[in-house]
C-alpha cells in the first residue's frame, strides 16, 4: 500500500490554521467590540485582499507562461494545483473586497439612519458617522471569503515551492 507524500501535511495544516483563525475571530467578535467597521479598517483589509489578488494573478501568469516543461510528474501535478489555487485566491479575494465594501456601506447607512432618526446627527462627531456595526451575516461573509482567499493563496505558494523543490532535486 502506497502512503501519501508527507508534503500533504502542509496543505492540511494550512487549511486547519485558516479555519482556526476564522473561528477565533468569530468567537471574539461576540465578546468584544470587533464587529465594527470604519473607513480605515475597511481600507486596510481591502488593501490586504488586493495584495493577495495581485500576487496570485502574477504567479498564475508566470506559471502559465513557463508551462513547466518537465518530465517530473510531481512538478507537473504541483503546477496544476498551484494554478488552480492561485486562481481560486484571485476569485475569493475579489469576493472578499466586494463583501468588505458592501458591509461597510450598509453599516454606514444603518448608523446614519439611526443618528438621523434619533436627532443626534448634528451633534455626533464625523468619525462616528464613518462606519458602524456589521450584522452577523455580513461579518460571516467577510470572514469566509477572506479565509478562503488566504487559504487558497497559501496553498498556491506551497505548490509553487514544491515545484521548485522537485525541479532542483532531480
Amino acid at each position: 500500500m502506497a502512503y501519501p507524500s508527507p508534503f500533504w501535511i502542509i496543505p492540511v495544516a494550512t487549511f486547519c490554521v485558516t479555519v482556526y483563525f476564522i473561528l477565533t475571530y468569530w468567537n471574539a467578535h461576540k465578546k468584544a467590540d470587533m464587529d465594527r467597521i470604519d473607513k480605515d479598517s475597511r481600507g486596510m483589509y481591502v488593501d490586504a485582499a488586493k495584495s493577495i489578488l495581485t500576487a496570485s494573478g502574477v504567479a498564475v501568469a508566470l506559471l502559465s507562461s513557463s508551462a513547466v516543461w518537465t518530465s517530473n510528474n510531481i512538478a507537473k501535478h504541483s503546477a496544476k494545483w498551484a494554478v488552480v489555487s492561485m486562481i481560486a485566491a484571485v476569485l475569493f479575494a475579489f469576493a472578499a473586497i466586494l463583501a468588505f465594501m458592501r458591509g461597510y456601506e450598509t453599516a454606514k447607512t444603518r448608523t446614519s439612519n439611526r443618528l438621523r432618526e434619533s436627532g443626534a446627527w448634528e451633534t455626533t462627531a464625523r468619525e462616528d458617522k464613518e462606519g458602524g456595526r456589521l450584522l452577523p451575516n455580513e461579518l460571516r461573509r467577510i470572514l469566509v471569503f477572506s479565509g478562503l482567499a488566504i487559504c487558497a493563496f497559501l496553498l498556491g505558494l506551497e505548490f509553487l515551492g514544491r515545484i521548485a523543490f522537485h525541479l532542483a532535486t532531480y
